[in-house]
């Protein structure tokens, strides 16, 4: 089964498939680590916004391994949600640290924190930046995270390296990555790279594949929009 996806948007047509590969080895082995390396050992007492939270797999590791007090996901699809909440019923012990919105973060208030809530000790955005297809829509992403970040705070964000060589792209790491389970191309891979390029994602669990859509850009494309969106110090 081959599923394609080209916007964050269009999860609810993959939301179980999409589960399934949280359980691939680069997931855990490289994904979750480098998102814990990167904010810190603990999150005891920490307010977390988690935008494009998904099926709340990342909520639940900031809640339960962690140890943030509250947890705020947002996400776009309504079936990625209904399987968040879905685990959260299972869970009457640590029901209500974890809340769920169903929100598109780009339509998201750029003033004032989300649902009247304190603004958060820390801002997760998992593959959300990636979608941007405009500079414009790249600030008001930042512009939502600055909203939602109290001073001193700590936005941590995974996203495809935008200074990435797009020659690495080619058969011989075709045959170097596949064998992790995750496959990455240029869609126009004989065109010279520019600015707004779209990167194949392939996914390969044990049954099936899916292929995702995200926007590969330049290191300029970032500059501008994160420091327009004045983030806290």
């Amino acid at each position: 089964m081959t599923v394609v996806v080209e916007s964050y948007a269009a999860y609810d047509a993959i939301a179980s498939e999409y589960t399934k590969s949280k359980e691939l080895p680069f997931r855990h082995l490289v994904e979750k680590a480098t998102l814990v390396k990167l904010i810190g050992s603990s999150m005891t007492n920490s307010w977390v916004l988690d935008l494009a939270c998904g099926d709340g797999y990342y909520s639940r590791v900031f809640r339960d391994e962690m140890k943030a007090s509250f947890v705020y996901g947002v996400d776009i699809s309504k079936s990625m949600l209904d399987m968040a909440k879905s685990k959260e019923a299972q869970d009457s012990l640590r029901k209500g640290r974890i809340q769920y919105k169903i929100s598109d973060v780009a339509n998201m208030s750029t003033t004032e924190p989300v649902d009247q809530l304190p603004k958060f000790d820390v801002v997760a955005a998992t593959y959300l930046l990636c979608y941007a297809h405009t500079r414009e829509e790249l600030l008001k992403f930042c512009q939502v995270i600055a909203a939602n970040l109290k001073e001193g705070g700590k936005l941590v964000a995974l996203n495809d390296n935008p200074g990435d060589d797009p020659n690495k792209y080619t058969t011989d790491m075709e045959k170097k990555v596949k064998k992790y389970s995750l496959l990455k191309t240029m869609v126009n891979e004989n065109s010279p790279r520019k600015e707004q390029d779209l990167l194949r994602y392939e996914l390969f669990n044990s049954d099936e594949s899916l292929e995702m859509g995200k926007y590969g850009t330049r290191r300029i494309f970032w500059r501008g929009p994160s420091l327009l969106a004045r983030f806290p110090d």
